[in-house]
């Protein structure tokens, strides 16, 4: 069952909105090192300003105020939550069903949160899905081109506003590594691809569902204008992220 109209509507709203680091290194910045999470009335004009979007955090709660606005009953899930490798998505009620909503990795559309044994394809690129799903956990298996197969795990334990908004924070003041995932019109298709940057690289998974590495750039400048021209990202605004975390990026723990 595809998530319904009240749903999609909603989210076709951040059809071309980055998931990306570079705001969170920019703002990281603005604040002289100690940022709160952006408001959602913040992070519109951001991305009005300066084409911003957000990490994972910034886009569930964005989303999340969207949803909620629409008359929806949605909250938080989360992996992780309040260490080094947090993810947090959004779960939403309609029509009798749960639907997960996760615009990290740039999900091309949102899935139902019910265990299926079939193998669902135009989710994300480049991969198919199955969902398992008991009343503690959600698992997504992810299956890649090459037929191997990795799985993103969620708990379904709830979120509460307070403390998601004190993840939120937590995230905001932690910087990783430079990165970026958009989705973009394939030039001959139209169909929806996924666009990257990651480790002084850029990708395109293409809709053969293999990851196609773009020609390597010479310089740091270079690969700053590529991501503004895919993205719209301002080239100050990369600029500042890419200079936050060369100043202070915390490694993973070992």
């Amino acid at each position: 069952m595809d998530a319904p109209l009240s749903i999609t509507q909603v989210w076709d709203r951040f059809a071309n909105v980055p998931c990306e680091t570079f705001t969170k290194g920019w703002w990281f910045r603005t604040c002289r090192g100690e940022p709160a999470q952006r408001t959602v009335s913040q992070m519109r004009d951001h991305r009005v300003a300066y084409g911003a979007g957000g990490n994972c955090f910034d886009l569930a709660l964005w989303l999340l105020h969207d949803l909620r606005e629409h008359g929806l009953v949605a909250w938080i899930i989360s992996r992780d939550l309040l260490q080094y490798d947090a993810h947090v998505a959004v779960l939403v009620e309609a029509e009798g069903a749960e639907f997960l909503c996760d615009l990290g990795d740039r999900w091309l559309r949102p899935v139902r949160a019910t265990s299926d044994p079939a193998w669902l394809d135009g989710h994300v690129a480049g991969r198919s899905i199955r969902v398992r799903s008991t009343h503690e956990q959600l698992d997504i298996d992810c299956r890649n081109a090459a037929g191997e197969i990795y799985v993103e795990h969620y708990d379904r334990t709830l979120v509460d506003d307070e403390l998601f908004t004190r993840a939120c924070n937590q995230s905001q003041r932690v910087l990783r590594r430079p990165f970026c995932q958009i989705l973009r019109p394939h030039p001959v298709t139209g169909r929806r691809q996924l666009w990257g940057y990651d480790r002084e690289a850029t990708y395109v998974v293409g809709e053969d569902g293999k990851f196609h590495h773009e020609p390597s750039c010479k310089t740091r400048a270079e690969y700053v204008a590529r991501i503004a021209v895919v993205t719209g990202l301002t080239l100050p605004l990369i600029e500042e992220g890419f200079a936050a975390c060369d100043e202070g990026a915390a490694p993973p723990p070992s």
